[in-house]
């Protein structure tokens, strides 16, 4: 391989041996290009091969990744724009034809790297670009159909879930971060009595549209019922005058607070994970502890603190996951959990999303086509008249794990379901005798940024990863430290 050209290549590609295949030969384009000839085939004009790159260009922070490299002269206008991470089918092959054609002319900012397949989480541009495109090559992808479709199988389902972990960090982290800084800048607001529940059946409530099924089935038998709300649930249950005695948070979002808008109670509970903002003045409000990297990183064990794992995305699972783990003796059952929509209807009625909707419904666009675009554009499946989406199905993987039965008839709930009253009644006296606890320390985390900012450096990036995902931007430790700076001035 040619000297120059090394540095375009990842560290795996460049330890593979070369060894010389008869069937590659090279000729000169009409613009004297040397064009590779593979098995009797150019891969790519043998006329002005550059101008394949007008086919294929880009724009600011969506990377290009190549399927196929041959000569590499359909990339360099998409290189012009964003970073383009060019995956080797044929490695001999790739390394043959960089033995013959300089890099150097055709990607002089040397936005190129060639890797081999497994290597894209390593050399993607995750801090400067937030999107990407797919180029396969031509004739390549033709020759190595094989190889080809492996590449882009493995993306499907090994590299676009790390890559949309990576997206949510980008929209989410740096919020999460904040809120995490603030919530341990001011633990003394939190409430750590100890949560007890004594002979009482362990209700969760989603949001879902079977919730609205279930109300008079727990207005009936509220005594014997410790009912658990997830945000978007409490307006439901208040609405028809049940008091949940607790309710969940993890929502990032300062909206929260509307599906708390009102008068209620003020002996109920609240519970959030320590990267919420939810703020709610008058109630006790107690902190779960997600896998969120910050107190890890800062060598803060989270095995002691109540925990509560946010992994799914979805409220309701993170419910479920906490009371099997502290509270798994107990009869669990869950409602307002579908995991699909009942008749293209996603919410139960009485929800602060439902009100929204209703505001900004007008004669051509009702609040219900907020849920069918939702809906139709995620791969929908039908049973009857429950459909689901991609978003649904991922929520329901690995649920059938926990200790739970159901009150929805959802085809697409993986527990047990209670048909009927008698069924619900029997089951929910099985709490009696049962009595579990959960504890709430807080750990002693005084001045979280003066501690941060003394770590090393390395670590330091590291709990900043969200931040300079969300700028775009790659970590450097001065911008770290003026954002840790200026941020201590807003707490």
């Amino acid at each position: 391989m040619r000297k120059e050209n090394e540095k375009f290549c990842s560290d795996k590609l460049l330890s593979l041996s070369m060894q010389k295949d008869e069937d590659l030969e090279f000729t000169l384009s009409k613009d004297s290009l040397p064009v590779p000839i593979y098995k009797k085939k150019a891969l790519h004009s043998r006329y002005f091969p550059l101008k394949e790159s007008e086919k294929y260009t880009s724009k600011s922070n969506c990377a290009t990744i190549a399927i196929g490299v041959g000569g590499a002269y359909h990339l360099p206008k998409a290189a012009m724009q964003a970073p383009v991470i060019a995956i080797s089918l044929c490695h001999n092959l790739t390394l043959q034809i960089l033995n013959e054609i300089s890099l150097d002319k055709l990607f002089p900012t040397g936005n190129l790297q060639i890797i081999t397949p497994e290597e894209l989480p390593k050399y993607f541009p995750f801090f400067t670009c937030d999107s990407y495109q797919i180029i396969l090559h031509p004739v390549l992808s033709t020759i190595f159909s094989n190889e080809a479709n492996q590449v882009v199988q493995w993306i499907q389902n090994v590299f676009n879930p790390q890559f949309t972990n990576i997206k949510t960090q980008r929209t989410f982290g740096k919020k999460w971060l904040k809120n995490a800084i603030f919530n341990l800048s001011n633990t003394q607001q939190f409430c750590t009595v100890p949560l007890e529940i004594e002979n009482k059946a362990i209700v969760v409530c989603g949001a879902g549209s079977s919730l609205d099924i279930s109300i008079p089935l727990l207005q009936k038998n509220r005594r014997l019922l410790y009912i658990a709300a997830a945000d978007t649930a409490f307006p439901i249950l208040i609405k028809n005058q049940i008091t949940p005695d607790a309710v969940f948070s993890m929502d990032t979002s300062p909206y929260s607070v509307y599906h708390f808008v009102g008068t209620f109670d003020k002996s109920i509970r609240f519970f959030k994970d320590y990267t919420s903002s939810l703020r709610i003045e008058n109630n006790p409000v107690s902190l779960l502890f997600s896998d969120f990297p910050l107190l890890p990183l800062c060598n803060f064990s989270l095995d002691n603190f109540a925990r509560i794992d946010t992994s799914s995305g979805n409220i309701g699972t993170a419910m479920l996951q906490f009371f099997n783990k502290y509270f798994s003796d107990f009869p669990i059952i869950c409602t307002g959990i579908d995991f699909g929509f009942y008749d293209k209807i996603s919410y139960s009625k009485g929800n602060y999303h439902e009100t929204y909707r209703l505001h900004h419904s007008s004669y051509f666009s009702d609040s219900e086509q907020y849920d069918a675009k939702l809906f139709y554009r995620q791969n929908p499946e039908y049973s009857g008249k429950w459909s689901r989406n991609a978003q649904n199905r991922y929520y329901a993987q690995q649920q059938s794990l926990f200790n739970c039965k159901t009150l929805s008839d959802s085809p697409f709930i993986p527990w047990e379901k209670i048909t009927n009253d008698i069924e619900f009644e029997n089951y929910i006296i099985t709490a009696e005798g049962k009595k579990g606890i959960c504890n709430f320390p807080i750990p002693d985390f005084k001045n979280p940024i003066d501690y941060i900012c003394d770590l090393p450096e390395e670590t330091i990036l590291q709990i900043l990863t969200p931040y300079f995902l969300s700028k775009n931007k790659q970590p450097n430790i001065k911008d770290a430290l003026i954002f840790l700076k200026s941020f201590k001035k807003e707490i």
